[in-house]
């Protein structure tokens, strides 16, 4: 406002000046108009430094409701970060709860998919497996066929066996002695001559040469019993067999008079007892202990 006085004073000296130099205007003149022109002046400046005065309350009142303008907007700013953080996490929230449901779903499916994945798996091995067990057990019921089979095959082996030595196990002659002697008559070797080419049939088999006694006591004579007497015959016609060309293995036995074939008690009961018996065995069919 100052500043303003002195514009308004220099502006009226300066408007003095142009008319003091006109020379038309008296002293008196231009008091009187210089004295109302300053109270005219005055009152306008009163009329200014009054509208100034105003101007200035109203900024004040301006800048004050500015000042609460801004208090009000910070504290709604604040206010509304606040509810926004609320806002975002009650969304963070109910986000973290749908991912979560998403994820448990996620997971359940996987869950689910490995169960029916290995189910799957399982039943396929399962399938395997049964498949293998059914594999094994018809080559179980093949086996124990081949078994059976080759069981039955044996059992026809034995018997044929059984029935080869009931066939082949034979005597091939028995030549009888005179009481006490232990050579061989024309009767017997003609009879083991026979018994030879039967013998030659079977190379592999062996001869067993069993001599027999007819039970008289040995009273006299080299043999000192009828176990020595049996002896000697068996081994007489085993000799004869031999010098006659057989190869085969040949095995004698002295039997004494154990095993009559005949009634010892009569005459020709112990002329049959006084005897030689050439029986034949192909391989295998030696009975035990001879």
């Amino acid at each position: 406002m100052r500043n303003m006085t002195v514009v308004m004073a220099v502006s009226v000296l300066v408007c003095g000046a142009i008319l003091s130099g006109c020379g038309k205007l008296s002293t008196e003149e231009f008091e009187g108009w210089r004295s109302e022109y300053v109270a005219s002046n005055d009152k306008a400046f009163a009329d200014m430094d009054g509208r100034a005065s105003k101007l200035e309350s109203g900024l004040d009142q301006q800048k004050s409701d500015l000042s609460q303008s801004i208090e009000d907007a910070r504290d709604d700013a604040i206010a509304a970060s606040q509810l926004g953080d609320a806002d975002t996490i009650k969304r963070s929230e109910q986000f973290a709860m749908g991912e979560d449901a998403k994820l448990r779903d996620e997971l359940m499916g996987a869950v689910n998919a490995a169960g029916e994945s290995a189910q799957s798996f399982a039943k396929s091995e399962d399938d395997k497996l049964r498949k293998s067990i059914s594999s094994l057990e018809k080559q179980a019921n093949s086996t124990a066929q081949s078994v059976s089979d080759l069981e039955s095959d044996l059992m026809a082996a034995k018997k044929e066996l059984a029935d080869a030595m009931a066939v082949k196990a034979m005597s091939a002659a028995t030549v009888q002695f005179a009481s006490g002697k232990t050579g061989l008559s024309s009767e017997a070797k003609a009879m083991l001559d026979k018994a030879v080419a039967s013998i030659k049939a079977h190379p592999h088999a062996v001869v067993v040469v069993s001599g027999h006694a007819d039970g008289t006591p040995v009273l006299s004579g080299k043999y000192r019993s009828n176990w020595d007497l049996s002896q000697a015959r068996a081994n007489s016609v085993a000799n004869y067999l031999k010098e006659s060309g057989v190869t085969n293995e040949i095995k004698t036995l002295a039997r004494g008079h154990t095993m009559p074939a005949a009634n010892v008690n009569t005459k020709d009961g112990r002329a049959a007892n006084r005897r030689a018996e050439v029986v034949v065995y192909p391989p295998g069919t030696m009975p035990a202990g001879m």
